[in-house]
């Protein structure tokens, strides 16, 4: 039953798109927001201070660090492969060739203070002015960076939704796999979202009923058939599900 399971992940991961598709959807749209997370990982080997690359300071937990980007009505475009959570989100982004990606292709992004010098295409908000002398705190922002600063943050906001919703997913709340599956796992649970995107394949919006917005319904009708034609047939038979949508 394992090796069923792992082929059915295997499959479904291999449903996600490129960050080259994804760029290709992003340009569509009026922006997008590109924001990082934590996903939370307990099979972490302890041995050679192998689980130190991967404890988050920021968060005082071990995990990795993946790359969202959503659309403006906050539906999910893509999503990394993971790298050690203690990498910086900008650092992060800079590896996957994300700001790369987005600068030479001119998509405008959103994203918060950990993407500054990311390049003309990213917008960021005002940072906090340098600290006063006298008093020790930092001074504070103008009223009309302020308010600017507002507004970016509620453009910002359906980013951070999806992010939220990522980890609704019981196998990406906390991962039970060692890192190096973690990738698979991370792709595969996805695309069984309702709103997810990848237009680059001639797929549609999917709109699934509530009832089949859990993973378990695709993923056992994907483990059925790798279980009882092999995984070449259940690919086909999967993608037939997406376009009969």
């Amino acid at each position: 039953m394992s090796r069923y399971v792992a082929e059915a992940i295997g499959l479904l991961a291999a449903l996600a798109p490129t960050l080259e598709q994804a760029i290709t959807v992003a340009a569509g749209k009026a922006f997008v927001i590109l924001d990082g997370t934590l996903l939370r990982i307990d099979r972490v080997g302890m041995g050679s201070g192998y689980d130190r690359a991967f404890y988050s300071g920021k968060h005082k937990c071990h995990g990795v660090n993946v790359q969202v980007i959503a659309d403006p009505v906050g539906r999910l475009v893509w999503i990394s492969p993971p790298l050690p959570g203690v990498r910086h989100d900008m650092g992060a982004a800079r590896i996957h060739g994300i700001i790369d990606a987005v600068n030479a292709a001119g998509v405008r992004a959103v994203a918060d203070t950990a993407y500054q010098g990311g390049g003309p295409a990213i917008t960021v908000p005002h940072r906090r002015r340098r600290r006063d002398l006298d008093t020790g705190r930092y001074r504070p922002l103008p009223a009309n960076q302020k308010a600017v600063n507002a507004a970016h943050a509620r453009r910002r906001a359906p980013g951070e939704r999806v992010n939220a919703e990522l980890k609704n997913w019981k196998n990406l709340r906390t991962i039970r796999s060692s890192p190096s599956q973690a990738g698979q796992l991370i792709a595969a649970a996805p695309p069984h979202d309702r709103s997810y995107l990848n237009s680059t394949t001639g797929w549609e919006r999917l709109s699934f009923k509530q009832s089949d917005s859990k993973p378990s319904v695709w993923a056992a009708s994907a483990m059925a058939c790798v279980a009882g034609a092999g995984l070449a047939r259940a690919r086909v038979h999967v993608g037939d599900m997406v376009r009969r949508q």
